[in-house]
């Protein structure tokens, strides 16, 4: 089941190399993603008795409807330490979301594998278009390795 959160203007996304120097998604001049969804396992599949088997690890993906070209790179650049890098460790805070709704203020740490995004807008994942400057359907995928610590709520 997957459970989605809209995001605001606060400075809860955070992403770092280390969870004791983390910067907000606002330092870096990007705008919280407008939505973070997360799922208890990467894919389900219905079997032959009609259950569902889940695989693979946690997600979170955190989509924007639109991003600055300029933006875009900043966000590449603190997840990725090379233009060839296709997955990169990396700490990010976000929703709670472990299948239930937990709330809009509950934030938590998590190692993950960041995975490049798609930009080239030839295969699903990609951004829907690019016009100028502006990506639009931008959307990164976290699987989440484990939860470093609870974050206090935030109001």
């Amino acid at each position: 089941m997957q459970k989605s959160i809209e995001g605001s203007n606060g400075c809860r996304y955070k992403l770092g190399d280390d969870p004791d120097a983390m910067v907000s998604f606002k330092a870096m001049g990007i705008p919280e993603p407008t939505q973070a969804i997360s799922a208890p396992y990467q894919e389900a599949v219905l079997r032959g008795d009609l259950t569902m088997q889940s695989s693979g690890y946690r997600t979170i993906k955190l989509a924007w409807e639109t991003l600055w070209e300029s933006q875009l790179r900043a966000l590449v650049r603190r997840i990725f330490s090379s233009e060839s890098d296709l997955d990169a460790g990396i700490y990010l805070t976000a929703p709670i979301r472990n299948g239930w709704w937990s709330g809009d203020n509950d934030f938590r740490t998590y190692y993950c594998r960041a995975i490049r995004p798609n930009l080239s807008g030839e295969q699903e994942g990609g951004p829907a278009e690019k016009t100028h400057t502006v990506y639009q359907g931008v959307t990164f995928t976290f699987i989440i390795d484990h939860e470093v610590t609870t974050i206090a709520s935030f109001s």
